[in-house]
């Protein structure tokens, strides 16, 4: 009954729609979601998987399809200054993002070094697979051009199907989501590219901040109670490796590394150090300010 009543408040309310991509830096959200009619008190929500990330993200956010997105914040911040109507109200991961760096089996590149020609295979334009091209290049001493520098794959299924027919093309993923096509030799792994900043952020239309930030204020403050209590888990890294197909030697070397927010407030000067590390790399105006970008909404933290 109970199960029931839930579905039907589900219909006749006003929910919140949610996205974000199947990856393990998700398991929160994906936990929330797939026990949200487990307890009367827990808010209900929509979920959207999005495997081609956050291009595909931003473009429904700016298409009203989305409310709340949990993306790369390269990507959120340059899109909001580029007039995306949205707002970050939260992290979601303060540690770096670990991109692997990736060509084909059988390419002719071997090392990092040598990608100083090559072109990327990137999942859409304004992607945080498009923007890292950027960062990476510059770390090369290379520039790119949008129009002949980048091949659109749309996923990690299109960029497999992409090297296999070209494996002089590179493709960064987050390391772990991309480690299964290294182990079975369909991608060559060259290295690593970071992120220098937090890596994921949550963010929510202005209309909706506007018009249902109560809802917000509560997803949010549930979500980041699930985030603590599962890096407490014990069974944490045994989670990982069934949900997301890590072996267990990868799940506790990523899961090592890794920081969720979980509601913790950021000091206006590590905001204003993101935003000046991402006008470093051209992602945003060098005049851009932070408050820009963050609008804080005061949900409740630990």
């Amino acid at each position: 009954m109970l199960i029931a009543y839930r579905t039907l408040q589900k219909i006749l309310a006003m929910t919140l729609k949610v996205g974000g991509v199947p990856e393990h830096f998700n398991l929160p959200w994906h936990w929330a979601w797939e026990h949200q009619f487990s307890n009367p008190l827990f808010p209900i929500f929509e979920w959207k998987s999005y495997p081609a990330g956050t291009g595909a993200m931003l473009q429904d956010l700016r298409n009203n399809k989305l409310d709340i997105a949990i993306l790369l914040t390269e990507g959120m911040v340059k899109d909001i200054e580029q007039g995306n109507p949205s707002r970050i109200v939260q992290f979601h991961v303060d540690s770096a993002l670990r991109w692997g760096v990736h060509v084909g089996a059988g390419s002719n590149y071997t090392n990092i070094d040598d990608l100083k020609t090559a072109r990327f295979a990137i999942s859409r334009y304004k992607s945080g697979s498009h923007l890292m091209a950027y960062v990476l290049a510059e770390q090369l001493g290379r520039t790119l051009n949008d129009e002949t520098d980048f091949v659109l794959v749309e996923n990690l299924a299109g960029a497999e199907k992409a090297l296999a027919k070209d494996p002089d093309l590179v493709f960064l993923w987050e390391r772990f989501t991309t480690k299964h096509l290294v182990d079975n030799g369909s991608f060559n792994y060259l290295g690593d590219c970071y992120t220098p900043w937090p890596s994921f952020v949550v963010a929510a239309r202005e209309e909706v901040l506007r018009t249902q930030e109560d809802e917000v204020v509560s997803l949010l403050d549930h979500v980041n109670e699930i985030t603590r209590n599962l890096a407490k888990r014990t069974d944490i890294i045994e989670i990982l490796c069934i949900k997301y197909r890590l072996n267990q030697a990868d799940a506790m070397e990523w899961f090592s590394a890794l920081h969720w927010n979980a509601g913790r407030d950021i000091s206006g000067e590590v905001l204003d150090h993101i935003i000046q590390q991402l006008a470093h790399y051209k992602l945003v105006s060098p005049e851009a300010k932070a408050l820009d970008f963050f609008e804080s909404i005061h949900p409740v933290n630990d």
